[in-house]
């Protein structure tokens, strides 16, 4: 099995291996640059910080750090913003709330302006490979009538909180890599028995599809 094929299936025992190798310095770090255990305002709102540290971890640590679990806890905004610098060739563009108000009368009142975040660093070379990577997820994995007349990006997930009572976080992280139609998004729902191909992916479908129909409606 190759690295692309373990990303398509989701092999923890691979990427378990892989944190392994790159060791405890180098994921933490990593993790850093994409952003993650920073923060940012998405208009005046503050996301929470992410947590990914590694400074006790022994190798049965950095296993599960490398398929999500351990200390690993990270805000799906800084997720999505990730996927948004992958397709983006590594820019990262801030997100916000309200596009634009437009009066009764017409006049467009408010215009969000479009800016990058600096806490985010990803090379072009990076994000051009990544994105290879979770195109390959879709077309050989998912499939792409999960997301009929849209060509996705993304990767699912399906972690355990700790908890015996609850059910898991299933997650879908994706883009649009057509540049009509420019999209990142992330779905997670929480507490269900379902995975992220199961339950995630549908939902991620059901919102993209209505952004597309309204579009059109515009």
């Amino acid at each position: 099995m190759n690295f692309e094929q373990a990303l398509n299936h989701s092999c923890n025992s691979a990427f378990a291996q892989i944190a392994l190798e790159l060791g405890k310095d180098n994921l933490q770090k990593t993790g850093e640059e994409l952003g993650l255990t920073s923060t940012f305002k998405v208009d005046r709102t503050e996301i929470a910080k992410g947590t990914l540290d590694l400074s006790k971890a022994v190798n049965i640590d950095l296993g599960w750090a490398g398929i999500g679990q351990y200390t690993t806890m990270l805000n799906p905004c800084a997720m999505m913003t990730v996927m948004g610098a992958i397709a983006n060739n590594g820019k990262a563009v801030k997100p916000y709330y309200v596009k634009e108000i437009t009066a009764p009368s017409g006049l467009k009142t408010y215009k969000a302006s479009t800016s990058t975040l600096s806490t985010v660093e990803l090379d072009v070379d990076t994000a051009y490979r990544m994105k290879k990577l979770l195109r390959s997820n879709v077309e050989n994995y998912y499939g792409d009538s999960a997301f009929p007349g849209l060509v996705m990006c993304g990767k699912t997930g399906t972690a355990e909180v700790g908890d015996e009572s609850t059910g898991d976080n299933a997650l879908f992280a994706g883009f649009s890599q057509d540049e009509s139609f420019p999209y990142a998004i992330i779905v997670v729902v929480e507490d269900t028995t379902s995975t992220g191909r199961g339950i995630a992916v549908p939902i991620a479908n059901k919102v993209l599809q209505a952004v597309k129909q309204s579009e059109k409606s515009e």
